[in-house]
């Protein structure tokens, strides 16, 4: 049962850094100065890095409890 509240709860955090990250990158093509584009752009590939390892860890929590026949 803690596996899966884990697995919704590491979810529920890559989503949300997905989201930022890609909001983020699309405010940064808007953007008209290099140093604004910069940061936002870093602080996008950051949310974006952030949700994939989240996600990753998501699919490692759940693969373990598949392969215990859980």
């Amino acid at each position: 049962m803690y596996n899966e509240i884990g697995a919704v709860v590491l979810g529920c955090l890559s989503a949300t850094f997905f989201g930022y990250g890609i909001r983020e990158l699309a405010l940064a093509y808007k953007t008209p100065t290099l140093k604004a584009w910069s940061e936002q752009a870093v602080s996008g590939t950051g949310g974006v890095m952030v949700g994939a390892l989240f996600a990753l860890m998501t699919l490692q929590i759940l693969g373990g409890h598949l392969m215990s026949g859980h």
